[in-house]
């Protein structure tokens, strides 16, 4: 068994991981590293979405894995590409003997600064965050995209939201109320209402990771097996396409919010505790390495990986999601 496992993340937003690591791992004898080139024997490399440029590195057997960034409605990953993988980890039903099925461990934005580019609270300060004080009910976060089917939806609903309740929902996002940190949307609110861009299994993201990483009660629509992550009672499930249900789901909200905040307080906190230490990315490439790695095994072998679009594409597969995302868009 090796004494120290050198773990290496590569990925073209590794700077957004790098803000989530925790200092305690390399006193547990784990080590993590960001898009290194160095010659050594890595035991795991994790290829998170694409790559910049090419990577010629030795990896354990078994060991190198990537990790899916997007949705179905969004991409399609190339056979070509991910044949070059140990395992791989994501929401679609690939042709691979190793498709894990599962969240994808996308970065957080909660405490993250888009002005300055940097964190705003490090690691160890969001782990032992006490809840903050709660003035105001609910917040709605989104932005003015149009791109997939699901922005549409959710800008429709926002607009309708906005219409119906006006100041008594806080709106925030780019092209609509800009702020330089989510947290500033989050952290003072009881309940936020989080809607996806992609309704899939096994894929959700920031948007709700945000809202419990502020101790916020989350009002969401979007992953369909959310519930086989977090507790149900953490949160508040919506569904935008009913919408006279919805309306009286947020009527209900707004006139027993402390109520209703203080019954999912115990299950929001739990939620949390997995997010942090379950979910977030390094905790979750451990646990991989834990169940398929042979760390007793010495073989190792020399792989090259490439950008993404090296790569041949799946021309019909493409072809098929982009006549997807019309339709739906239409429809």
């Amino acid at each position: 068994m090796v004494k120290e496992l050198n773990i290496n993340i590569i990925s073209p937003i590794a700077e957004l991981f790098e803000k989530q690591l925790s200092l305690d791992w390399e006193s547990r004898g784990v080590r993590f590293f960001f898009n290194s080139k160095e010659e050594r024997l890595w035991d795991a490399i994790v290829v998170y979405e694409n790559i910049s440029e090419p990577y010629t590195l030795r990896c354990r057997k078994g060991g190198l894995f990537f990790i899916s960034g997007e949705p179905p409605i969004v991409k399609v990953y190339s056979q070509a590409f991910i044949s070059l993988f140990d395992h791989v980890i994501s929401a679609h039903n690939l042709k691979h003997p190793n498709n894990h099925r599962d969240q994808q461990a996308l970065p957080w934005y909660f405490g993250y600064n888009f002005q300055t580019a940097s964190p705003s609270y490090a690691y160890e300060e969001i782990e032992k965050m006490e809840v903050p004080e709660k003035k105001r009910k609910i917040s709605f976060i989104t932005s003015s995209r149009t791109f997939l089917p699901g922005h549409t939806r959710r800008l429709a609903w926002m607009r309708k939201i906005r219409e119906l309740y006006g100041d008594e929902i806080d709106f925030y996002g780019k092209g609509i109320c800009s702020v330089d940190d989510k947290a500033k949307a989050l952290a003072s609110y009881e309940f936020s209402m989080q809607i996806e861009n992609s309704y899939e299994y096994d894929y959700w993201t920031e948007k709700i990771a945000d809202a419990i990483l502020a101790y916020t009660v989350p009002i969401y629509c979007g992953c369909k097996n959310i519930d086989a992550y977090f507790p149900s009672e953490a949160m508040i499930s919506l569904n935008i396409n009913d919408e006279q249900g919805s309306i009286a789901l947020i009527n209900n909200v707004l006139n027993d919010s402390k109520r209703i905040y203080q019954e999912k307080l115990p299950f929001l906190k739990e939620a949390r505790n997995r997010l942090l230490f379950k979910y977030n990315l390094f905790p979750f490439v451990k646990s991989y390495i834990d169940k398929y790695v042979d760390l007793d095994c010495d073989e190792y072998r020399s792989v090259l990986i490439k950008p993404y679009d090296t790569y041949p594409k799946d021309w019909i597969q493409d072809v098929l999601l982009k006549t997807k995302r019309v339709v739906c868009k239409i429809f």
